[in-house]
């Protein structure tokens, strides 16, 4: 379920990405008022296509003076031929034309509306230049959300002498802008935000100190990172406290900064050749927040003192293809006190060892540490985990962890949410978490996992049927072994499960020894006159008396004579006369040879 949420997410962000604005109506249609013509709620009118059931609206009514903001999307206007146009609203603040196919605007049309504070033009990308210079000529705009305009077609600089002196907020997103002069809104004194995310900006220019806050040039193709510092060595952005430059083409970073405020800055999803000597305290003496992360076709090894010297960083995430030598893990973040989020997800991540103490200073107080789909496979008894001594929150799911050693999480006393979803763990055991490690827990997630049922799973069903309330998604906990068959449903034996698993493999390997053992006797009997020949030609049939005889040819006899007692009379009738009478041959003969009181081996040889 987490999963889904996830994912539901994410469709929303792109369908927004594609289609910036949806004319939906929001409310309900017993709002509705002025006639029948909008729907109100609160200080609202509502006048947009959608809440009107698809019909257009070309003319603004008559509105109540409670009213502060006009909704007017999404009507087909094409344009705004009359000065006069609002007249029935002059006293509004808030106007929406978004949508409207809007291809002309009365140079004098928002003249009426002498406290409008915030505007929105999103997706009128038919307007004129000189549409363009009647907006930006709105002297009491506070918050101006230009957006999906194709400002970029024209070749003119629609920037040129601004007067909006007013304006706090100029939102400019996907507006196909390739080159822009930030420095055009250096008069705008009281200018905090400036939205340029999703254009085509390959060149942003800064010539003049610009005191805003807030500054997004993400999903652009910058090859150059933003101009900081000036020929004196000074802060073009002294105020500047968060920078968005994501998913850029960025590929060198400056040697030096001079962003003396900045909070948080975003660098993800571009092309860094290097992240060594960056980010220290000299460059970023107020960040708080970095996010980091890097392309799918890039790697990037972290080393000793990557990140060094933030004596205010709280959150650092390093997602996709930053690997870690294992002894350098927490010394990556040296001088970090303050260091408490950690977000290593989506990258190849092999579990280091637990360095020693004097290099877990920087990781001491981390609390939250998230490695989801990181291609972790096993989760070792002893590893780096146990270094987070304050950890409050681990997310390890979407990984192919495949079992959770005994214990494993019990070291980590303030542990309160744990994910583990998603994996591929078959089997958890009742040693897995200790009563004390399941009483801490606010949430655990094991959902989504191929259990394997059996009686080792047991006891995690009764747990599940107990619902305890950190334990969510029951549904999701299913048996692999069992299709279409949750954790809490499966059945199986008594008898089979009377003994443990550890009692079983004792009992099947002593029997399996035992049985191993009467073979090997059987066999040593069966064969016990083999063994005794080949012991005897081993220790005895090789001694200096067999040597010297082997060698000078001195034997008392020619060939020794095995028969059974059966046949001793032909022996003596017919083979001893044919072979020593008339072969001359000297036989050995058991009966008559043999010396009494010597073995027979010895006898015999």
């Amino acid at each position: 379920m987490r999963l889904l949420c996830f994912l539901t997410g994410l469709l929303s962000i792109k369908l927004a990405y594609f289609f910036p604005t949806f004319c939906i109506c929001s409310r309900s249609q017993s709002d509705t008022c002025i006639d029948g013509l909008c729907l109100c709620e609160s200080r609202i009118a509502d006048c947009s296509q959608h809440c009107r059931g698809n019909q257009s609206l070309r003319y603004v009514p008559a509105l109540p003076s409670n009213i502060m903001s006009l909704d007017f999307r999404c009507n087909n206007l094409h344009s705004i031929d009359n000065e006069d146009f609002f007249e029935n609203a002059t006293h509004i603040t808030t106007l929406d034309l978004t949508k409207n196919k809007l291809v002309r605007i009365h140079p004098r049309a928002f003249l009426p509306l002498t406290g409008l504070s915030v505007l929105t033009l999103e997706g009128n990308d038919l307007l004129r230049y000189e549409d363009l210079r009647t907006v930006f000529g709105i002297s009491t705009l506070e918050k101006l959300h230009m957006t999906y305009c194709n400002i970029g077609r024209f070749s003119q600089d629609v920037f040129v002498d601004l007067s909006m002196p007013h304006v706090q907020v100029l939102d400019l997103e996907g507006n196909q802008l390739e080159r822009i002069n930030l420095s055009r809104f250096s008069s705008q004194t009281l200018l905090k935000n400036i939205d340029l995310h999703d254009n085509r900006l390959v060149h942003v220019s800064v010539e003049a100190v610009l005191h805003v806050e807030r500054i997004d040039v993400g999903t652009n193709s910058l090859y150059e990172f933003l101009k900081t510092c000036n020929e004196d060595g000074l802060s073009l952005f002294p105020e500047l406290r968060s920078l968005d430059v994501s998913d850029n083409r960025i590929g060198v970073m400056p040697e030096s900064l001079c962003l003396p405020k900045l909070e948080v800055l975003i660098l993800s999803g571009n092309v860094l050749h290097s992240i060594e000597n960056i980010f220290n305290g000299l460059n970023f003496p107020s960040l708080t927040e970095l996010r980091l992360t890097g392309p799918r076709d890039a790697c990037y090894e972290v080393m000793n003192n990557t990140f060094t010297n933030l004596p205010v960083i709280e959150m650092i995430s390093l997602t996709n293809q930053f690997l870690f030598q294992s002894n350098l893990f927490c010394s990556a973040f040296t001088d970090c006190p303050k260091l408490s989020k950690l977000d290593l997800s989506s990258g190849g991540f092999t579990f280091p060892v637990c360095p020693t103490a004097s290099k877990t200073r920087a990781c001491e107080n981390i609390t939250f540490l998230q490695m989801w789909d990181s291609e972790i496979k096993q989760i070792p008894e002893k590893n780096f985990l146990n270094c987070f001594t304050k950890l409050t929150h681990l997310d390890l799911s979407l990984n192919q962890i495949t079992s959770i050693p005994d214990g494993a999480f019990d070291g980590l006393m303030h542990l309160q949410w744990l994910g583990l979803d998603y994996n591929q763990i078959q089997v958890v055991s009742p040693n897995t978490f200790s009563a004390l490690t399941l009483q801490r827990f606010e949430k655990l997630w094991l959902n989504n996992n191929p259990f394997h049922c059996s009686c080792e799973l047991l006891w995690f069903q009764v747990l599940l049927k107990e619902n305890p309330w950190y334990i969510s998604y029951v549904e999701d906990y299913k048996c692999s072994n069992m299709p279409d068959t949750q954790v809490v449903q499966f059945e199986v034996a008594e008898q089979p499960c009377m003994l443990s698993k550890s009692a079983s493999i004792v009992i099947i390997n002593t029997l399996t020894i035992v049985v191993v053992a009467l073979i090997i006797v059987s066999a040593v009997f069966r064969c016990r006159w083999h063994l005794r020949l080949l012991l005897y030609e081993a220790f005895r049939g090789r001694g200096e008396t067999r040597r010297q005889l082997l060698l000078h040819g001195n034997f008392e006899f020619d060939v020794f004579v095995s028969y059974d007692s059966n046949d001793s009379l032909w022996v003596r009738i017919h083979l001893m006369p044919e072979l020593e009478d008339r072969l001359g041959l000297r036989l050995c003969l058991h009966e008559r040879d043999f010396i009494p009181g010597r073995d027979i081996v010895d006898n015999i040889a």
